[in-house]
């Protein structure tokens, strides 16, 4: 199984916003939101198909 990559960084946040890339959100490991397209963030949050996530307690991976 591929690997998806761990968005980490400001400027990555925003390429995937503009490149619709779909993102998989985890929380201890769990994933709580599945193949969603960021909406916007901040330099705290992430708003992903309209659910806001934290920055720092959720980690964010690319999905494709």
């Amino acid at each position: 199984m591929k690997k998806s990559k761990r968005v980490l960084e400001h400027h990555e946040f925003e390429t995937c916003r503009k490149q619709r890339k779909l993102i998989t959100v985890y929380f201890q490991g769990e994933p709580l939101q599945t193949n969603g397209i960021i909406q916007e963030h901040t330099e705290y949050f992430v708003i992903i198909n309209g659910d806001k996530f934290l920055k720092t307690a959720c980690e964010f991976r690319i999905t494709s």
